[in-house]
């Protein structure tokens, strides 16, 4: 079961565009058609419980509690390698035995009521947001690991791309 705090995040990613919903003349996604222009877009995105996704924040970064930011995230960014150590293949819409991803995207799942009530185009305009964070982030900590990335580097990337564009991307 989705929280309620969750439904309210969605909501308000959602309403960041638009106040109309599906029922006032825009169409509606359904779950399904969401996770496969998903995993068009990015094959190691997945739609998972908002319960799971807070559990895998949690183990990953070895806190029992999630105050604050952290507990409304709707997207994390883990290495394939590490999550089966997490959760079980089924909580996050794998068959068991199908290889991980090298990288994995988990996205929080949207609730039934968001699915009804938010047009097709708004509801894939906030998940292509989260997506493109998550693959910035995941782009980021890959250079830093890869030692591709150090301070020096993050300010010349930071001049390059100008204060007003890199404060809108952040």
């Amino acid at each position: 079961m989705i929280s309620s705090s969750h439904n309210r995040t969605v909501a308000r990613g959602v309403s960041r565009f638009s106040r109309g919903g599906a029922d006032q003349g825009g169409r509606a996604i359904d779950l399904a058609q969401l996770q496969r222009a998903l995993a068009f877009a990015e094959p190691s995105a997945l739609l998972v419980p908002s319960s799971v996704l807070r559990r895998v924040i949690s183990r990953d970064r070895g806190v029992w509690f999630l105050g604050g930011r952290a507990s409304r995230r709707t997207w994390y960014v883990i290495a394939g390698a590490r999550l089966p150590s997490l959760v079980e293949p089924e909580e996050v819409g794998l068959p068991r035995g199908a290889p991980w991803p090298e990288t994995v995207v988990l996205l929080a799942r949207p609730d039934a009521e968001v699915l009804a009530r938010t047009p097709r185009a708004q509801l894939l305009l906030v998940y292509w947001s989260r997506l493109f964070r998550a693959r910035v982030r995941s782009t980021v900590q890959h250079a830093i690991a890869s030692k591709g990335l150090d301070d020096a580097g993050i300010a010349a990337r930071k001049r390059s791309i100008g204060p007003t564009e890199f404060a809108e991307a952040r």
